[in-house]
């Protein structure tokens, strides 16, 4: 008697049902085999971008308020009163972030101390400039917007310079006047200081000062380059005339609103001011952030098998 076809068929291993599901075993095992793969993959890209993503947070992060602060310092208006080269110290932060880049490049891998150093570091010295800055800003508004000369030093050294300018200046045009026949009040209107022999002997245009017979008299005014340089800046592009109190201006033609010292001392308090404070914000909050990062990071970098 011949056998059931379908027996038959069961005897001789033939059942798709099977053989359907070897395949789809293998078919599932190819495909975990692809995303384990693909995992691996995009690991092994994200270790190759990490030292150029970090680098540019930390460019981000440190650049931008490092150049804040030494253009501020630097700035003509505030480094009369400052020791801008105390500031420079900040320069030593694109060192170590380039060092840090380097450091993640040739290891391959995220490195603990590299990357606490590259946070820590920047952080705490922009914090100290910047926390500097802004307590002299504050002091520098408030005396400089007094109308005491004798707030502090350089401010009573700029009213004596300003004063010697205003006598030369005057000495000057009342010679010129006595040779020429001008009235003084026109030789005011259409004359500086700068345009006074005396002025340029005196070292109004360099630092160095010489005295001719003719001039002998102006060696009281010599010692004050720096100041006059000062005073004329002022007065050229801030608008300002005098210097404790609002006077004629003695370098400048463009019609004066305040004194000089009310106008640094309003580039102190609406300029340096909020932008040091600014800074000081930022690096306590990036100083927190990555503390706690860096401890959070440390379980979860080991886990994944580096050396951390």
């Amino acid at each position: 008697q011949a056998p059931a076809p379908g027996l038959a068929s069961f005897a001789g291993g033939g059942d798709p049902l099977l053989e359907g599901g070897d395949a789809a075993d293998r078919l599932f095992s190819a495909v975990g085999s692809e995303k384990r793969l693909g995992s691996s993959v995009g690991r092994i890209d994200m270790l190759k971008l990490f030292p150029a993503l970090f680098t540019m947070v930390c460019g981000l992060l440190f650049l931008v308020p490092m150049c804040n602060l030494l253009i501020m310092a630097r700035s003509t208006e505030v480094a009369y009163f400052t020791m801008v080269e105390f500031y420079y110290v900040i320069a030593v932060i694109p060192v170590v972030i380039l060092v840090t880049h380097f450091v993640h490049v040739q290891r391959g891998a995220p490195n603990k101390v590299a990357m606490a150093v590259t946070l820590i570091v920047p952080s705490l010295l922009l914090l100290a400039c910047g926390n500097r800055q802004y307590m002299q800003a504050v002091s520098m508004t408030d005396r400089l917007a007094a109308s005491d000369c004798n707030t502090m030093p350089q401010k009573q050294k700029l009213q004596q310079a300003w004063e010697a300018a205003h006598d030369l200046w005057m000495g000057c045009l009342n010679e010129t006047s006595t040779l020429y026949g001008y009235d003084v009040a026109t030789l005011q209107r259409s004359f500086r200081i700068q345009d006074c022999d005396e002025y340029l002997e005196a070292g109004g245009a360099n630092s160095r000062s010489r005295l001719s017979r003719r001039t002998r008299g102006t060696g009281s005014y010599l010692g004050y380059a720096e100041e006059w340089a000062y005073l004329r800046y002022l007065e050229e592009n801030h608008f300002c005339g005098g210097w404790c109190m609002p006077r004629v201006q003695l370098w400048s033609h463009v019609r004066s609103k305040d004194s000089c010292s009310n106008a640094v001392a309003d580039v102190f308090g609406w300029y340096v001011q909020p932008h040091a404070a600014e800074v000081c914000s930022v690096m306590v909050v990036t100083f927190t952030v990555s503390a706690i990062v860096l401890v959070l990071l440390g379980p979860i970098m080991r886990k994944s098998g580096f050396d951390w």
